[in-house]
């Protein structure tokens, strides 16, 4: 997995807030840019072997959450990251009790696979509401496998990234949000290919 930065995690925020493809009301709204990232991620992994973002994926009530990115959102320093990255959560302005703004960041951290995620992601879901977005990551597996666990006191599991090869149980659910096929969807061999060469990457 890519080691997580938060320079990198701000130009891959500020590549989604300034991209004319946002067209949603909820471009602004800090679910949208964590179910955006999740797109992204889950297209990089499938296609590279790897997730763009390097963070890890607990799996809540609204769906799919990049853990640290999500601290970050919130002004919150990882625990994942040297302290002395604390300085850059300045360039994350709170505009609302769930809006933020990223003052403008340059590329440099951003590979063109990344770009080809974000742009995917972007291109297939930006033009949802945040809570539209949290309903379609319910459709798929790494999430609604596992949903069952958000009972009682528990709000959160662990989301596996080898389970991000799957495709989602019933396809045609997607067809409620106007999506007439996948976008995930990928030639079987080639995706099977991928999972066996993350999984051994991994030690799964």
């Amino acid at each position: 997995m890519n080691k997580f930065s938060i320079r990198k995690i701000l130009q891959i925020l500020y590549y989604i807030q300034n991209s004319i493809l946002a067209i949603s009301p909820s471009k602004d709204a800090i679910m949208y840019f964590l179910k955006i990232l999740f797109f992204a991620d889950r297209y990089h992994l499938r296609n590279y072997g790897i997730t763009l973002s390097g963070d890890f994926y607990y799996g809540m009530k609204n769906g799919p959450v990049a853990s640290s990115t999500y601290d970050i959102l919130h002004h919150k320093l990882p625990n994942t990251v040297n302290s002395a990255e604390g300085q850059l959560l300045n360039e994350i302005e709170t505009s609302g009790e769930y809006t933020v703004y990223i003052k403008p960041q340059g590329d440099d951290e951003l590979s063109q696979s990344v770009k080809e995620a974000l742009d995917f992601s972007l291109s297939n879901f930006g033009r949802f509401s945040q809570f539209e977005l949290s309903d379609i990551t319910h459709e798929y597996p790494e999430w609604k496998k596992h949903k069952d666990c958000l009972v009682n006191d528990v709000k959160r599991f662990d989301i596996s990234f080898a389970e991000m090869f799957e495709n989602p149980y019933n396809p045609e659910e997607l067809k409620k949000f106007h999506i007439s096929k996948d976008p995930f969807e990928e030639d079987e061999e080639f995706l099977s290919i991928m999972k066996e060469t993350y999984c051994d990457a991994n030690a799964i």
